[in-house]
């Protein structure tokens, strides 16, 4: 249909019943496309600079297309076609410009403005010397085709021609070996590939796996396979890396290697590696066999990996920092007490000592809170109760500015957490946003149940015993974070504040109570699209919550009564010593587990032990304070720490009875403690 009102053609040859019946056992009509004859015609529209190029062969009564290039489109007329009147004259056929032409002119392909003008096409000649069709090119401008632009097309037939003598040349065991070869193609675990770059640097792929299209995003992989051009499927910031693989790997020989994110078939880019072994073809001809594999979930378990060896390493460190720097705070604050009853009073010097170490103190705590050595007091409480007086709080602290809503679900499950700490965290989490909400707008609190399958992907607590979760979200719209800050939003005292306006610990703090509570924080956000901090947080159990048991407090009448302080820091000791002192009672002090042993063998009189948690010498002071307490049941422990207790203890009930004398400490808390 689409040739009409043609002239006529040169007559059927007379061998053509012969031609006809070679052209069947070649058995390559109607065979669905290949990559071998695809290859064919981009080189051609390549090396001619031409828009459409085909590999045709001619039947009976049609020309039919076994590749096209730039034009979609099966099969034509045999009679009045250019590829007909090729196979006609069994000779090379050019067409400088069809409209003037008389055995075109009236063609409709040809007819309209923007028709086929130019046409050069080579015979594709069997050893016996039947022409079975072209390898041809068109173009929708007049032009001369050169003397080694003919050659080429000629050498591009002889390919041809060449394949199909190896296909019917193949051997039924030839035949098994690819069958053998797809079957492992498609079972591997990536895409298998074979890539060629000719000394021109014309690029394509002799194989790609069918496994492609469920590994890859169809139409992008559609494209790179037409083209050659890897680009197709990659992201384009890691297009640049690829390009100089590829490069490195023709240039040195060596194995080629890449890593980075391609567009895949399903949930948007992830990452992917190529590992492919090069074969010079000689003349900077190089072949490559390859596999393209998916490491997306590998690529993300290092990142979180890395990530939670950062953290875990940095939280050490501040834990660390913050156990001695509470020391030299109790120091400062006990023997600036001192001072000031020395001096009557001592003035606002004085004053300002004792505002710089309660500074001392929260810093302190927020470190402490991040590396997860925080003392925390874990209840069962009610959410939803919880979140609406927080949002009352918030409400005034916010200002008229920025709106607030709750969005609770309803049966919310009782969370296991401290709620001091809790309400500290929104309270944080709130600040922040405000912070980002600079002109005013919108902050929501929502609450929802949550199973582990929901969270799957963050590393949360005890998987074997939390399954069940909270999930208490702070969203806002304010100006966001780019995928850089939010990288890096936990670390301690990274602030994209202004100097003096954060310490960069606020979600470090949230971040570190989430994980010490055996849950997460996981933070979404966009710039300009606002952000999405989410407290995943263990389910608690669903009877009503006892009441906390209550502290061992000293009547006025024990005033008088003897303790004995075990504490290694000298400093620590001798101020705890003296501030106990001067409240009246009579002091001790040792500084290890052994000399305590001693000393309490020694004088049976002693009333108290205020004991350090962390003691040198490899006895800890709560393993100490759990055998005197089997050892003396009847007499009381006080523990003092700038540093949490560990909670994995044999005797869990004596642990919750003794009360913890939290460092840097002054006198009035000591005394009531």
């Amino acid at each position: 249909e689409l040739f009409m009102e043609l002239v006529p053609f040169p007559p059927i040859p007379e061998n053509e019943a012969q031609r006809l019946e070679v052209l069947s056992r070649y058995d390559i009509l109607d065979t669905e496309p290949e990559n071998a004859f695809d290859r064919i015609t981009r080189i051609a529209a390549a090396s001619l600079q031409a828009p459409m190029a085909f590999v045709s062969f001619v039947d009976r009564d049609r020309a039919w297309f076994k590749s096209v290039f730039g034009i979609d489109i099966g099969e034509c007329p045999r009679e009045g076609s250019f590829c007909g009147l090729t196979v006609a004259i069994e000779e090379p056929l050019v067409v400088g410009d069809a409209k003037k032409d008389p055995r075109f002119q009236k063609n409709r392909f040809v007819e309209p403005e923007d028709g086929v003008r130019f046409y050069a096409g080579a015979p594709l000649r069997t050893p016996e010397g039947f022409v079975l069709g072209t390898v041809c090119v068109f173009d929708t401008k007049p032009r001369t085709l050169k003397t080694d632009e003919l050659a080429i097309l000629e050498d591009l037939a002889a390919l041809v021609v060449d394949e199909l003598e190896l296909r019917q040349s193949m051997s039924g065991a030839l035949k098994a070996r690819d069958e053998r070869f797809h079957d492992i193609a498609v079972s591997v675990p990536g895409v298998v590939f074979q890539y060629y770059v000719s000394r021109e640097k014309i690029p394509s792929f002799s194989y790609v796996s069918p496994v492609i299209d469920q590994a890859i995003d169809k139409n992008a992989s559609g494209k790179m396979i037409m083209t050659g051009d890897w680009n197709e499927i990659v992201v384009e910031e890691d297009r640049a890396g690829l390009e100089a693989s590829i490069m490195e790997s023709r240039k040195s020989g060596e194995p080629w290697s890449w890593e980075g994110r391609c567009l895949r078939a399903a949930n948007g880019p992830g990452w992917f590696r190529i590992s492919a072994i090069p074969r010079s073809l000689g003349n900077g001809d190089v072949l490559w066999n390859g596999l393209l594999l998916d490491v997306n979930d590998q690529k993300l378990a290092e990142e979180k990996l890395a990530q939670t060896q950062k953290m875990e390493a940095i939280g050490q460190l501040t834990g660390g920092v913050a156990h001695d720097f509470n020391n030299l705070l109790a120091v400062i604050q006990g023997n600036t007490e001192h001072l000031a009853d020395e001096a009557k009073g001592g003035g606002r010097a004085l004053e300002a000592i004792f505002r710089a170490c309660e500074r001392g103190a929260s810093l302190t705590r927020q470190l402490l809170a991040f590396s997860r050595n925080q003392p925390l007091e874990p209840q069962n409480i009610d959410p939803a109760r919880l979140i609406i007086g927080v949002s009352e709080m918030l409400q005034r602290t916010l200002g008229e500015t920025i709106s607030i809503s709750l969005d609770l679900d309803g049966d919310l499950w009782p969370a296991l957490v401290d709620p001091t700490q809790l309400e500290n965290a929104l309270l944080n989490l709130a600040l922040n946003s405000r912070d980002a909400l600079c002109q005013g707008g919108h902050l929501k609190i929502s609450c929802k149940n949550a199973n582990r399958d929901e969270i799957e992907a963050y590393d949360i607590g005890n998987q074997e015993t939390c399954r069940e979760f909270l999930a208490i979200s702070v969203i806002d719209d304010g100006m966001g974070m780019s995928k850089e800050v939010l990288t890096r939003a936990c670390d301690p005292f990274f602030t994209t504040k202004d100097t003096g306006k954060g310490s960069g610990l606020g979600l470090s703090m949230v971040y570190g109570f989430a994980k010490q509570s055996e849950g997460h924080l996981n933070l979404e956000s966009e710039v300009d699209r606002g952000t999405k901090a989410t407290l995943y947080l263990p389910r608690g159990r669903e009877a009503t919550v006892e009441a906390e048991t209550e502290r061992w407090q000293e009547s006025q009448e024990k005033k008088n009564k003897r303790i004995l302080v075990v504490e290694d820091d000298p400093e620590v000791r001798e101020l705890t010593a003296r501030t106990l002192d001067t409240l009246g009672y009579r002091t001790c002090s040792v500084s290890d587990a052994q000399a305590a042993r001693l000393e309490l063998s020694r004088d049976p009189n002693i009333d108290l032990i205020l004991l350090d948690i962390v003691l040198p010498g490899g006895v800890s002071g709560i393993e100490l304070g759990n055998e005197l307490h089997h050892e003396y049941p009847n007499l009381p422990i006080v523990f003092m720490s700038g540093y949490a207790a560990p909670t994995t203890m044999e005797n869990q009930d004596f642990i919750k009875t003794v009360p913890l004398l939290r460092k840097p400490f002054d006198r009035a808390t000591i005394a009531t403690t």
